[in-house]
């Protein structure tokens, strides 16, 4: 939550300021180079290919939204290292999310129901409030990094199997335009960028 409070304040700065393109894309730059400092050191190679990203980028707001989806990450990567802060509730929601990752029905409402045996609202808040981020994010968030994952590993050929895998059953067209949205490349990019580094390495 304070990170998302700490991006809001920068954002707003810079928007206020109203800075000419490239001046706002230094900011920008800055802003993120931050946020690369806290990624594990094995993604800085991952993150470091952002920057030309933000470079090329021709909007301030795919900008903000590139480098919210970035610091989520951060966030998402540091959650399992805070898991003894969470509620034996936010525990078994997480846990159902990853047992459940491929399935299309997955929602708060069906864990907080079948699973759980508790109201969807007060499940929906708590969960927001250990998080700091609500549940169709995270599972979101969740959702892009196993596909990640698997595009960087070379397991997937065909983007409709690992749509399917990620719980995108068969639309494999609303899964990319997410994929895209969150890391800045379309699948086919992402898995090509990754078996560049890879022979790079």
């Amino acid at each position: 939550a304070r990170a998302g409070e700490l991006l809001d304040e920068a954002f707003s700065a810079i928007g206020q300021s109203k800075p000419v393109p490239e001046i706002a894309k230094t900011y920008c730059l800055g802003l993120y180079v931050c946020l690369m400092r806290c990624c594990d050191e094995d993604k800085v190679n991952t993150y470091i290919q952002g920057i030309a990203f933000i470079r090329n980028a021709v909007s301030f707001f795919r900008i903000e939204e590139f480098i919210r989806s970035r610091a989520m990450e951060i966030v998402y990567q540091r959650a399992p290292a805070n898991m003894n802060k969470y509620s034996s509730l936010v525990k078994g929601t997480l846990r159902i999310i990853d047992e459940n990752i491929a399935n299309e029905a997955l929602s708060l409402r069906w864990i907080a129901r079948e699973n759980l045996f508790t109201n969807v609202d007060y499940l929906g808040k708590i969960f927001k409030r250990e998080t700091g981020i609500n549940f169709s994010q995270y599972v979101m968030q969740k959702r892009m990094e196993v596909a990640k994952k698997q595009l960087a590993a070379g397991k997937i050929d065909k983007i409709y199997e690992l749509a399917a895998q990620v719980g995108y059953g068969v639309n494999a067209q609303y899964f990319s335009q997410v994929f895209k949205r969150y890391t800045g490349f379309s699948p086919l990019e992402y898995r090509e960028m990754a078996k560049m580094s890879f022979q790079n390495s």
